[in-house]
């Protein structure tokens, strides 16, 4: 399960990449880092052109929604 880690989260032109910290696997050094793309937010917001200063806001805004959409789709087995 992933949950919110401390770290920097970084804003681009193309999306936003947020740390994660698998609970499940404590002992791991090397946590996850998740992307969300402008295309992603577009598809959670209704937004279209958005600016980098809208994606942070949205990010904020928005935050567990995205984080828990990331522990699904990290749970969620890969097709074979």
């Amino acid at each position: 399960m992933l949950v919110r880690r401390p770290g920097t989260v970084i804003i681009l032109e193309a999306g936003v990449f947020f740390p994660m910290r698998d609970i499940d696997r404590s002992k791991r050094r090397d946590h996850p880092i998740c992307f969300i793309t402008r295309a992603g937010f577009a598809r959670l917001t209704g937004e279209h052109n958005l600016s980098q200063a809208d994606l942070q806001q949205l990010f904020r805004r928005y935050r567990r929604v995205i984080e828990g959409l990331a522990n699904v789709l990290y749970e969620t087995p890969s097709a074979s």
